[in-house]
């Protein structure tokens, strides 16, 4: 049998053993004792998890952090706030509603480039889609006036009421046609499952307008 000769003497020895034999259950600041591997295990687990996680947003450097303050880039060596995430989405994120002639006009169909707007006023309504609010509304045609106003439907009554004045109204006396009317609602509209957009197309002179469609403007809440 081979002999060794060791190199420590027997204090250093005993102190050795006995970090191993007194391990701590859980790492420890500052302490010189072995960690058992279940400590090891626990403390790895609770890394991020819960009220008293270890990575928060201060674990990270300046660079490696998007925040909500410095907006959301393109790039594979940072990592976005949850808030800058939502930020980015609220103020970018635009969805359009289409207003088609086949709208406003019975019997109109996709294939119909518009239809006239005459003596008489036609209107639609339009709903908006939960999380979302209507800020305004362009159309397409000639010579056309169209008045946006919020309306509900009356279960009492069984009517259709106007909720307060005008969102706004806009027109165009172009006698030309695709000609743009841009209307900014005075106000957002949010809709309700009884509220609703209502729509009116008139001609904005004596001559017959012509509406070819159209679309409003929704944003996030």
């Amino acid at each position: 049998m081979s002999s060794f000769t060791l190199q420590n003497i027997a204090t250093d020895i005993d102190s050795a053993i006995s970090r191993v034999v007194s391990a701590d259950t859980a790492p420890t600041t500052a302490s010189q004792n072995m960690v058992t591997s279940g400590g090891v295990k626990a403390a790895i687990d609770a890394i991020g998890s819960g009220a008293n996680g270890i990575i928060t947003t201060d674990s990270f450097t300046s660079a490696a952090l998007e925040e909500s303050s410095e907006g959301l880039s393109s790039t594979d060596t940072a990592i976005p706030t949850s808030k800058t995430v939502k930020d980015y989405i609220d103020n970018s994120t635009a969805l359009y509603k289409h207003m088609l002639p086949s709208d406003f006009l019975i019997g109109a169909n996709l294939g119909h480039a518009g239809f006239e707007v005459g003596m008489n006023t036609f209107g639609a309504g339009f709903t908006i889609p939960e999380g979302f609010k209507a800020t305004g509304l362009t159309a397409y045609g000639r010579r056309l006036t169209i008045t946006a106003r919020p309306a509900r439907f009356n279960l009492s009554t069984g009517l259709n009421d106007y909720l307060a004045q005008t969102l706004g109204s806009a027109n165009t006396t172009t006698n030309s046609l695709g000609s743009v009317v841009n209307l900014n609602f005075s106000s957002d509209f949010t809709g309700s499952s009884t509220e609703y957009l209502y729509i009116e197309l008139e001609r904005s002179v004596s001559s017959n307008a012509f509406f070819q469609g159209g679309f409003i403007t929704l944003v996030r809440l």
